[in-house]
């Protein structure tokens, strides 16, 4: 057995992902379901890169946007663990993202406020819901 099925052996057990290789179809998934374009995928020495592309859409006098507003990169990280993982944990963010569990949260904050995502049940046991475009 390779040391990388060993460790993702040891993240299936703890059920950190649910079968090897299915996050990236959940994803491509994901932005079918939302009418979205296929995010481009990148390998680097540092690990796969997902860029996704949002398109404005008119409203009258209004431009709404989707995910295409300028979250920066904190915030579109965070999505994209979302949509890869919807039961993706702030303590997991904070892991992933280098930055505290406070600012993981303040980031939460500004996306629920703005609709583009939404808490489904409870802290422990929920999931995150991307909803793609703010309300």
């Amino acid at each position: 057995m390779s040391i990388i099925s060993t460790i993702v052996n040891v993240f299936f057990r703890a059920g950190m992902i649910e079968a090897w290789g299915r996050g990236i179809a959940r994803i491509l998934e994901a932005c079918k379901a939302a009418k979205l374009p296929e995010p481009e995928i990148r390998h680097e020495k540092t690990g796969l890169w997902f860029e996704f592309y949002f398109s404005e859409q008119q409203t009258g006098n209004t431009t709404q946007y989707g995910l295409g507003e300028k979250l920066g990169e904190t915030r579109t990280t965070i999505v994209n663990a979302m949509l890869a993982d919807p039961k993706v944990t702030v303590v997991q963010l904070a892991r992933t993202l280098q930055i505290s569990t406070t600012a993981v949260e303040k980031n939460l904050q500004f996306l629920k406020e703005r609709g583009y995502i939404e808490r489904i049940g409870p802290a422990k046991g929920g999931y995150w819901k991307v909803k793609g475009a703010a309300s």
